[in-house]
């Protein structure tokens, strides 16, 4: 695959599984409705909060993506942090947890990502982006275990 594909490849993978973030817990377990609705509105959120990341940088400007890339994992982390703390049913728990997981190593790999853009290191970058798919796979495969589980959860499960 081409240089500028992984690039994308790696981007709609960070959208679409970082999409699936969910704010906020309660002390009790979330109904079935509620949890939906959660992932749904957070999704969306990070999903537009997500719109301007420009992995093309990598080849302009580095300094710019380094920017882009902490804000990104800032963002990306905070929504890992807000999904380990909802309280899903038990049917979505295992699920929500990998999708946690997952968003987490996106956030590590774009704070690893951002160092080496500040560095100028255009080829450690497109390394760790490469990188970003094997984050992916996990958050995906829980996404589609929610759907497969009768789970509307917007967009990002596509």
């Amino acid at each position: 695959m081409r240089e500028a594909g992984r690039r994308a490849a790696a981007a709609a993978g960070v959208v679409a599984v970082v999409g699936l973030a969910a704010c906020g817990g309660g002390s009790g377990q979330l109904s079935k409705s509620d949890y939906e609705q959660k992932l749904k509105a957070e999704g969306s959120q990070l999903r537009s909060d997500l719109a301007g990341l420009n992995f093309g940088s990598i080849g302009t400007n580095l300094k710019l993506l380094g920017t882009q890339l902490g804000t990104a994992q800032g963002k990306i982390e905070r929504t890992a942090s807000d999904i380990d703390k909802l309280k899903p049913p038990k049917d979505a728990a295992t699920d929500n947890t990998k999708i946690a997981d997952s968003l987490h190593r996106f956030a590590t790999v774009f704070g690893q990502m951002k160092t080496a853009a500040n560095n100028g290191d255009r080829a450690k970058v497109a390394a760790l982006v490469s990188t970003l798919r094997t984050a992916a796979q996990e958050g995906s495969q829980a996404t589609q275990d929610l759907k497969k589980k009768g789970y509307t959860i917007g967009a990002f499960g596509q």
